[in-house]
């Protein structure tokens, strides 16, 4: 399979394209050049406007399209990611011979450049991977995957938080693609294969990450065990999710350095690295995930009561965009992701009866749900639809409707996806 490296240079100085001090669609200006890509240059800039520091993301290569469509997907997923440990994309443009994306301006230095100054505490790097797991936590909730893990594409802010940035070779969970994009040496075994990238292929570039953080820690046997752990070649074996890695790190860490992992005084014992994985797997994962899945979109204050939500007719909705159709097996469990505008003049509300937004089946079963917890009007909702394929081996065609959970169904989107079945290969007789 092609593979196709775009390396991030950190530029001190001009380059060609607009210079410091541009004036871009009559409200950013340019202060100074952060660093270049393979298609983009990264700016400080300043919105006239609202009179606020900004980040904005320039690209090069608009006369590419497949480029300029990747780009323009990577503004619309973080406008509708809302999480703490993801920078912020404040909007997106793509008029007057200019493409860009205008982000949250945070102050700090990424994690290769803490690296290149030194070794980093293990309390401390085990602290960044589980940040780094909780963000990618709310970007799997959400159906996308960053698939370019790596210290370079990590912001460790002036606040001490480590942020995920640049997600621009990030997809949607369940596509392939005919050219591999990334960074070959953090890439997993099924994308330097040709496979499809999933969850898995995320935990693997986290655990890269980890594996470089912990420096000589790494060596520990409980560490290493975990680490191992994370990096096995086939991504079914890999943890479930990247808040397990990060969790499983975290004790393996805490042990190593004769610390407790939980509060409470607790006595450094002698476990096996294959005790320490099951500890990290089967003890308060779910309260911890639970609380990841809660902070995928962050939720806003409103005092709406249920008594007084607008009628139906304030809800309606644009469709987007969605990934591929999908392929299974007969019965096997099935998601694809889609994602739709709020066009209507009344909030999605997730959390409040009568205005949580849902996809539903022709029967009413409920396949998909706002993954925010607000989507105002004008922004965008991402849907992680999941059913389970037909019995029968074909193409099945799946309807869904844009449900206002107790109001009613919007206006028809024709809104579906053209589901392939294969049938399940019939057992070898004499094989077990």
């Amino acid at each position: 399979m092609p593979f196709l490296n775009e390396p991030t240079e950190v530029l001190a100085g001009t380059a060609a394209g607009p210079a410091e001090g541009t004036l871009l669609l009559g409200r950013y200006r340019l202060v100074a050049l952060i660093g270049s890509g393979g298609t983009a240059d990264v700016w400080s800039a300043r919105d006239e406007r609202r009179q606020r520091p900004v980040t904005i993301k320039l690209l090069r290569r608009r006369d590419d399209p497949e480029a300029r469509r990747r780009f323009l997907d990577e503004g619309l997923w973080l406008e509708a990611i809302e999480h703490r440990g993801i920078v912020r994309a404040l909007g997106r443009h793509d008029v007057l011979g200019l493409t860009l994306i205008v982000f949250e301006h945070v102050e700090g230095i990424t994690l290769a450049e803490v690296l290149a100054r030194g070794p980093v505490p293990a309390r401390a790097a085990a602290a960044y991977v589980r940040e780094i797991a909780s963000a990618l936590g709310a970007l799997h909730a959400h159906g996308v995957l960053h698939l370019d893990l790596k210290p370079a594409n990590i912001l460790i802010g002036s606040d001490g938080r480590a942020r995920l940035i640049d997600l621009g070779i990030a997809d949607l969970i369940g596509n392939t693609r005919e050219v591999a994009l990334g960074t070959p040496r953090y890439a997993a075994p099924e994308v330097r294969g040709g496979g499809p990238a999933t969850r898995a292929t995320d935990v693997y570039g986290l655990a890269l990450v980890a594996r470089e953080l912990l420096g000589e820690t790494a060596r520990d046997g409980r560490v290493g065990t975990v680490l191992r752990f994370g990096l096995r070649d086939d991504p079914a074996r890999r943890p479930a999710s990247a808040v397990r890695f990060a969790f499983a790190l975290s004790v393996a860490v805490a042990l190593s350095r004769g610390l407790a992992p939980v509060a409470g005084a607790v006595r450094p014992v002698a476990l096996s690295g294959a005790a320490v994985v099951l500890i990290a797997l089967v003890l308060a994962l779910p309260r911890l995930e639970s609380a990841v899945a809660g902070s995928a979109g962050r939720a806003r204050p409103t005092a709406v009561a249920a008594a007084s939500l607008p009628p139906l007719a304030a809800y309606s909705a644009r469709h987007e965009w969605q990934a591929p159709y999908p392929s299974a097996t007969a019965g096997a469990p099935v998601e694809w992701v889609l994602a739709l505008r709020n066009t209507g003049a009344a909030s999605w509300l997730r959390d409040r009866d009568g205005a949580r937004a849902v996809l539903a089946l022709a029967d009413g079963t409920i396949v998909a749900t706002q993954s925010a917890a607000q989507i105002a009007p004008g922004e965008v909702g991402i849907f992680l639809v999941r059913v389970t394929a037909p019995a029968t081996a074909g193409v099945h065609r799946i309807r869904m409707r844009l449900v206002i959970e107790g109001m009613g169904a919007t206006a028809d989107l024709g809104l579906y996806a053209d589901l392939t079945v294969t049938a399940r290969r019939a057992p070898v007789e004499g094989r077990r």
